[in-house]
């Protein structure tokens, strides 16, 4: 069930985001989870730009190890670090 709140009491120029609440009974127990639709967002971009830092190390890590393996292994490797 969505539920749009109105305008902030303290406020008047802030408009409140739309959340969405789910309920859930289970043993006596009621369970509620609220989802806020900004937050929403914000934490799929903030995972997104996440995966693409990942996948960029995880990039540049096999070129690292493409490079070791084929500069004579790990003495060649530790050369270069070495300067």
């Amino acid at each position: 069930m969505g539920v749009s709140r109105g305008v902030s009491s303290t406020n008047g120029y802030k408009r409140k985001s739309r959340v969405e609440v789910k309920r859930k009974e289970c043993e006596g127990q009621y369970y509620v989870l609220v989802i806020n639709e900004e937050r929403a967002a914000k934490d799929r971009a903030i995972r997104e730009s996440l995966e693409k830092w990942l996948i960029q190390d995880l990039e540049r890590l096999s070129e690292s190890a493409s490079a070791r393996r084929s500069s004579g292994g790990k003495r060649g490797f530790m050369k270069r670090l070495a300067g």
